[in-house]
């Protein structure tokens, strides 16, 4: 009998030890939670950036008897950041430098993007300036004209060859003659005197702008942000396998006989150990900066529970000590804790050859208020 047991135990083993990977890396933490009533295993893996998280989607597994499922994944970015200032030149051209049309042109801010920074940079008022583009000649034309009068004859050498207006000296260009006075002569009209408008011409050069540049600095604080690593929180949903004793005929069979003959012997080795000590934790109630010891329980090992029922820990935090024959026992398995109200937890003993020790924190109770 003994022998059997041992087989089936070692068929168990072997199983869990040979069951595929479904991802690389371990864990950062794995964790059972009961929320809304639904019982979650909760697992969280850090990546690198660019790594397929695909691989993090297990395949429906077993664990203390409720039959796990992938239910969500949420991805949750570590990011770091680095800071610098940064100053960029603009230019722009007008066809004049008046200021204040100049900076109406001009964008309060523009956008900076390179070498993986990315900010916007501010126009920096006091840094404007403007120059001129180049120059072009410009040629201009001027006239004026002179009025004469009672001059004796309409000779053109009578006329001043030059004028001078506006700092420019015009040539004569022409007159235009008209009869002053007159008297008659033998019953003709001889012209004694003239009128006359002399016309006058000149040019002169000019430098003309051709345009301004006007340059102006952008100054502001820039940011690189990267993606260090990526942390999954993926989530399993349960659902409790109802359990059976014997299987179908075939392997199946055999192996559930197996199973149950472990079974047996376990219920043996477990009486005994009952016997030998009923109560294997010890339940304590913090109060301040005080611990009291409040009870006595007693954990199934094929079932651990601690019933918390009945003691008054209501909004209190409460400590559970495992004694170290239960514990080693119970290594890498759950142990659930209950209290009034509907409240549940699972803790993983994770320690061997000593005490347990594991706390809690039992929620407040709700008030229920009559309807009426």
């Amino acid at each position: 009998m003994k022998k059997a047991y041992k087989i089936g135990f070692i068929a168990a083993a072997l199983a869990l030890c040979l069951r595929p990977a479904a991802y690389a890396a371990e864990p950062l933490k794995s964790y059972m939670e009961i929320k809304d009533g639904r019982h979650l295993f909760i697992k969280t893996y850090e990546a690198v950036p660019d790594e397929d998280p695909s691989g993090l989607k297990e395949e429906p597994f077993e664990l203390d008897g409720f039959s796990y499922s992938f239910l969500d994944m949420e991805k949750d970015e570590i990011i770091s950041e680095e800071k610098r200032m940064e100053t960029q030149t603009k230019t722009t051209e007008s066809q004049n430098n008046d200021v204040s049309a100049i900076l109406e042109q001009l964008p309060l801010s523009i956008d900076y993007d390179k070498d993986g920074f990315a900010g916007k940079l501010l126009l920096d008022s006091d840094s404007v300036s403007t120059e001129v583009k180049g120059y072009t000649t410009q040629t201009y034309t001027v006239r004026d004209s002179i009025m004469l009068r009672g001059v004796s004859n309409n000779d053109i050498s009578l006329v001043p060859k030059t004028t001078v207006k506006n700092g420019v000296t015009l040539k004569l260009t022409g007159v235009d003659w008209s009869v002053g006075t007159s008297a008659p002569v033998d019953y003709d009209s001889v012209p004694m005197s003239y009128n006359g408008v002399a016309s006058y011409s000149g040019s002169y050069t000019k430098k003309i702008p051709t345009g301004y540049i006007t340059t102006a600095k952008y100054s502001g604080e820039v940011l690189n942000r990267t993606v260090d690593s990526v942390v999954y929180t993926v989530t399993y949903i349960g659902v409790e396998v109802p359990y059976t004793i014997f299987g179908d005929s075939g392997n199946g069979g055999i192996f559930s006989i197996i199973i149950l003959w472990g079974i047996v012997i376990a219920l043996l080795l477990g009486a005994a150990a009952y016997l030998a000590l009923y109560h294997n934790a010890v339940i304590y109630v913090k109060d301040g900066e005080t611990t009291q010891r409040i009870g006595r329980k007693r954990i199934k090992c094929d079932n651990p529970i601690v019933d918390l029922g009945g003691y008054d820990v209501a909004g209190k935090a409460v400590a559970i000590k495992i004694k170290q024959q239960t514990a080693n026992k119970l290594f890498g398995r759950q142990v659930k804790t209950i209290a009034d109200g509907g409240y549940s937890f699972k803790c993983l003993v994770d320690k061997q050859n000593g005490d347990f020790w594991y706390s809690v924190t039992v929620p407040e109770r709700k008030e229920e208020t009559d309807g009426n």
